[in-house]
Formats: C-alpha cells, structure tokens, sequence
C-alpha cells in the first residue's frame, strides 16, 4: 500500500480525522521517524504539538502511551519486549521533547485531502509452485519471507501467485508478521507475537531464551490471509 507521513499534528486536532494503524501505517511511520532523528515520548505524542503523524490518506494515526513507546523503540532499533518502557512516559525535560520532535514546518493544523483507500492499493506478484497455490485456494493463507520490499504490504492490496505463467488473483484481508523458531529437538514452528511471548515465559530455559533472541530480531515470516480477486 502506497503509504506515507504528510505531517505531523497535536492529539486533540479534532479537525482531523483519525484511523485505526495499520501494519503499512506503522512501517511509514517508523520510517518516517528514522529519516528525521525523531526521539520523543508517549507523554508527548499525547500533550504537545506535533506529536501524531498524519498519513497521506488525510488522517491521523493516534496510538496510547505505551504502544506508541513501542513504535519508537521499534525506530530507533530496540527490540526488547520492555524497551517501549524508554519512550512510552516523558523524557527527563520538556526541552528534550522539543528536541525530539517535528519542527514547525512540518506541522498539520487544517484537515488535509482525504484520500480513497482503493487509490493506496498495490499489487504484488510472487512466482510460486503448484502445491503452495492449491494451499492458498485451501486456507486462503500464504507465507512467505518477510523482506525490505514487503514493508508496506497491507489489507487491501492484490497478491497474483503465478505457476507456469499462469496468474491467480487474491485480495490480502490481513497481515500478520511472525517468527520461524526451532527449538533443538522439536520441529520448527512459526510463532505470532502472542505466541513468542508465550514462548518467552516457557519453563524450558534453552526454549525461552531462544525466544526471547528470536523475538529481538526482526519478524521473518510474512502471512499474508486472502481471498480469490473477483
């Protein structure tokens, strides 16, 4: 999905609409906040000006303390289950906050253009084998790897699985980022996030430390649920 930052706004900007987060929102966001140094708080997200990011749809994403805390800490490279702890509550001034954070000249006051979701669609081919297909026609479901050029895949967009050219339409209903684990002596397994968190807590400790490794690197397995185009 083509998606990206116009701006940034205050939380309570009633004249903005705001929107639920998506998995390609996140990513443009966190991108976003990479390419200018961003580094403030949930505090500040919250209670100052120019603390929630406004999308090219025409709308604001606005997130609690705590999982905003998370979303820096996923920009600035920190990974472990309690590092959001570092953002989601105010840093030690106001001073650093404004360090932080947009400047002026990025700063949304007017509801910008709002934009149809079907404009934002992309599609995405993947060559594949026969057997994967009739999976997907199956369970309406497809793995694949997790890589760079599938940061902004999102629900909504077209997925075309081709075997021997020939092509087969699916629409992506939802998307979920998860981990491949193979603890020594069992079968690999992919995990959600709900489940490595589970695994993390596992009385095994070789199994829980694994985990815990797995979960501080980025997910490597991407799952995709679709149903047939048309």
């Amino acid at each position: 999905m083509k998606k990206y930052v116009i701006g940034w706004t205050h939380f309570d900007n009633e004249k903005i609409e705001g929107a639920d987060c998506t998995h390609s929102d996140n990513a443009a966001i966190i991108d976003d906040i990479r390419a200018h140094g961003y580094s403030f708080s949930g505090y500040a997200h919250q209670e100052l000006d120019g603390g929630v990011p406004v999308m090219n749809d025409g709308k604001a994403r606005r997130f609690s303390r705590r999982i905003w805390g998370s979303t820096m800490a996923n920009a600035h490279g920190k990974r472990h289950p309690y590092d959001y702890t570092l953002w989601a509550e105010a840093l030690e001034s106001e001073e650093a906050e404004l360090r932080g954070m947009p400047s002026a000249d990025r700063r949304i006051s007017d509801a910008p253009p709002q934009v149809s979701p079907e404009t934002l669609y992309e599609t995405y081919r993947f060559e594949t084998d026969e057997r994967t297909l009739q999976l997907a026609l199956k369970y309406y479901k497809y793995n694949l790897d997790n890589t760079s050029e599938l940061r902004y895949i999102d629900i909504g967009d077209t997925v075309i699985l081709t075997v021997d050219n020939r092509d087969t339409a699916f629409t992506v209903t939802d998307v979920e980022r998860k981990w491949r684990l193979a603890p020594e002596g069992k079968p690999p397994c992919i995990l959600s996030g709900l489940e490595m968190r589970f695994a993390m807590r596992s009385e095994d400790d070789a199994e829980r430390k694994l985990a815990l490794e797995k979960y501080m690197s980025a997910p490597d397995v991407l799952s995709l649920m679709l149903r047939i185009k048309g």
